[in-house]
C-alpha cells in the first residue's frame, strides 16, 4: 500500500489549491510516481475522507466489495458515518491529541472526541 503524507502548513491547516496568486497552486502539489499492476486500486480523497477513515478500514471495505462502484459508495458512507460519530476515535482525533488538541474535559465526560469534518 502506498500513501502520501498530509500536505499542510501546520496541523488542521491543509493546503488549499487555488488559481489565485496567493495560496497554493497545482505547482505546489506533491507529485509521486507509483508503479501499478493490473488489479491495483487507487483510492483518492480529501482531508474530509482521510480524517475519518483508517487505512485498514479502506482495505477491508475494498476487499469486501464486489467492484469499484460498490467500494466507493461503501467508503464514502463509512467516512460520513464516522464524521458524525462523536465517540469514534478517528485518525483526525488521534492526530489532534498527539499534537496537544482535545475536546473540553466536560465533553470527554459525555464520551465526545474530536471528529474530522
Amino acid at each position: 500500500m502506498f500513501s502520501t503524507c498530509p500536505q499542510e502548513h501546520y496541523f488542521d491547516c491543509p493546503y488549499q489549491l487555488s488559481s489565485e496568486a496567493i495560496g497554493q497552486t497545482s505547482q505546489d502539489a506533491l507529485v509521486c510516481t507509483v508503479n501499478l499492476m493490473e488489479g491495483d486500486m487507487i483510492v483518492s480523497g480529501s482531508d474530509g475522507f482521510f480524517d475519518n477513515i483508517f487505512d485498514q478500514e479502506i482495505l477491508g471495505v475494498i476487499n469486501e466489495s464486489l467492484g469499484t462502484d460498490e467500494a466507493a459508495k461503501a467508503l464514502a458512507e463509512l467516512a460520513r458515518k464516522h464524521s458524525v460519530d462523536v465517540t469514534f476515535d478517528s485518525p483526525y482525533s488521534m492526530e489532534a491529541r498527539s499534537r496537544g488538541f482535545d475536546v473540553p474535559w466536560w465533553k470527554k465526560l459525555l464520551g465526545a472526541k474530536l471528529v474530522g469534518t
